[in-house]
């Protein structure tokens, strides 16, 4: 949810790139969100698992960065190919054709 609240800020801003920019935004910091989570509840385990949270932490920045880089692409290739799937239902209603 908060990755679609941060990719629906794009709306209003007038440049092509937008798209990519805030779909690797939203991708990466999905993935940061999820890192940062597992990374509290290890430290709300205690002390002996101080070390495994910033490991965690670690070893996940590479993923973040993938993560960006793939949504970012994906949202800039369905800017080109199928817009209307990126575009905003006012009805709150998605349709399917």
């Amino acid at each position: 949810m908060l990755a679609w609240q941060i990719f629906k800020r794009r709306r209003g801003l007038e440049s092509p790139r937008l798209e990519v920019v805030f779909g690797a935004l939203a991708g990466g910091l999905a993935v940061l969100a999820s890192v940062l989570l597992v990374s509290l509840e290890l430290l709300i385990l205690g002390e002996a698992f101080n070390e495994i949270s910033l490991l965690v932490i670690g070893a996940h920045l590479p993923v973040i960065i993938i993560e960006a880089l793939v949504v970012g692409a994906a949202a800039g290739f369905l800017l080109k190919v199928k817009p209307e799937m990126l575009a905003d239902s006012s009805s709150g209603i998605l349709e399917v054709n």
